[in-house]
């Protein structure tokens, strides 16, 4: 029985950044469900970071097909020379803080719809169509963002109606308060686009129960097609054998992780003023701490730390393959998850889930009443403090440092193994490979 699957996908190992974890466990893990992934990504040139670890993890080799595009990163850097620089804007790929790159930003949204990756979608359509004719593909996935992957998986669909289509989604699309909209029209366009995707998915996977329902709400979609599969850790990736799962008092130097990108929604702001707060306050001892910043940190934290006099608490840790990776988060005292009041509740980032299987403490700096909050809250994975709120980050970080420090007690965290089980990437896979196995 032929159970090839064409998965398509913009970003792909080795690429390091966000998103990509999702659909390479998928595919690590679909043989094991009688599924063959033959992965449509774009040539690994066009990747500013690169962690070539990544391909190594496959219990079976999949069979990837590299593609040319038009990378407008690439030719922004050629041209300014910086070639070597690492961009930390994943909408338009260059320094945002620039008033030539906001107005360049400003332009390609008025000419990429719906993303500047849409310059892939030649390519790749080209190569998918050739692919599902060789390989005699019945099902295809598209994941996003960028979302005019999902376009590419539209115009699949046109023409070859016969083909099942499973839309993923990782996160919302034109609802995403990230994304600036210069004129309505642009948002009108792309809601069209957005419905036509909707409309014509075969099935559509959503990373959160909150991205499905802000479909379902606003187009008055019918649930039957949906399926919520979330983000989740590969257990392979750790060692429960003997882990500890909360703060160890004894130890003086209380050691905080924070392992992933930053930039202008996602940021430091109210977390370093709370650490300042506390220490004006004279409630805590700066000397104590130890944060390492783990990732793409831009410019603009640097100066920040430096601003605040915070150099002595922070390190800064460049980006370094999976595996160790995940060997500094189990090595961590705290993780420190933060999600910006502009990403919104319906964010769950799959940083968090590694979190959840490195069985640390997390104090996670989130929206209120988000779906990370209700996660970590219902799960007695760690302390929240709501995003917004220098005051709120200041009192339940000081409540954290007092167990720590003061109290000699241990953190109360869950230490359930199996809860934490229902997010392993092997069951997770299992979820949409049933969609794929259904006659």
């Amino acid at each position: 029985m032929n159970n090839n699957v064409l998965i398509i996908a913009h970003d792909y190992p080795p690429f390091a950044g966000g998103g990509v974890m999702r659909i390479h466990k998928f595919v690590r893990y679909f043989p094991e469900y009688n599924i063959v992934p033959v992965v449509l990504t774009i040539n690994e040139k066009y990747y500013q970071s690169i962690d070539e670890s990544l391909l190594n993890e496959y219990l079976q080799p999949p069979d990837i097909h590299r593609t040319m595009t038009i990378d407008l990163k690439k030719i922004y850097l050629y041209f300014k020379k910086r070639k070597n620089k690492i961009q930390t804007s994943e909408i338009i790929g260059i320094e945002s803080s620039s008033k030539f790159s906001k107005i360049c930003e400003w332009i390609a949204s008025l000419i990429f719809i719906p993303d500047y990756k849409i310059l892939w979608l030649p390519f790749a359509l080209s190569k998918a169509l050739q692919l599902i004719d060789q390989k005699k593909i019945k099902n295809i996935i598209t994941t996003a963002p960028p979302h005019s992957t999902n376009i590419i998986g539209l115009l699949i669909k046109l023409i070859l109606p016969e083909i099942r289509w499973i839309a993923d989604f990782r996160d919302t699309w034109t609802e995403n308060e990230v994304y600036n909209y210069p004129l309505k029209i642009i948002k009108k366009i792309e809601e069209f686009l957005e419905l036509k995707t909707l409309q014509y998915a075969d099935y559509i996977v959503c990373a959160t129960d909150s991205v499905k329902n802000s479909f379902v709400e606003k187009y008055k979609l019918s649930e039957s097609k949906f399926k919520v599969i979330t983000n989740g850790f590969d257990e392979a990736d750790f060692n429960f054998s003997d882990k500890k799962i909360y703060i160890q008092p004894e130890t003086k130097i209380l050691n905080i992780v924070y392992s992933g990108s930053l930039n202008d929604w996602r940021n430091l702001s109210n977390f370093c003023g709370a650490l300042k707060k506390l220490e004006i306050e004279k409630k805590i001892d700066l000397t104590k701490l130890h944060i390492q910043l783990c990732g793409h940190i831009p410019a603009f934290e640097h100066r920040r730390i430096k601003k605040l006099k915070l150099q002595n608490v922070f390190e800064f840790i460049n980006l370094e393959p999976h595996k160790e990776s995940i060997k500094r988060l189990i090595a961590a005292d705290l993780l420190l998850l933060i999600i910006g009041e502009k990403e919104g509740t319906v964010v769950l980032t799959g940083k968090l889930f590694e979190y959840i299987g490195a069985a640390r403490p997390i104090f996670a700096v989130v929206p209120k009443n988000g779906e990370a909050e209700k996660l970590i809250t219902q799960n007695n994975f760690g302390i929240v403090a709501d995003t917004s709120s220098l005051d709120d980050i200041s009192e339940k970080f000081l409540k954290i440092y007092n167990l720590f420090f003061e109290n000699n007690a241990e953190l109360n965290f869950n230490r359930n193994i199996e809860i934490r089980k229902k997010f392993t990437r092997k069951l997770l896979t299992k979820k949409i490979a049933d969609i794929i196995n259904a006659k």
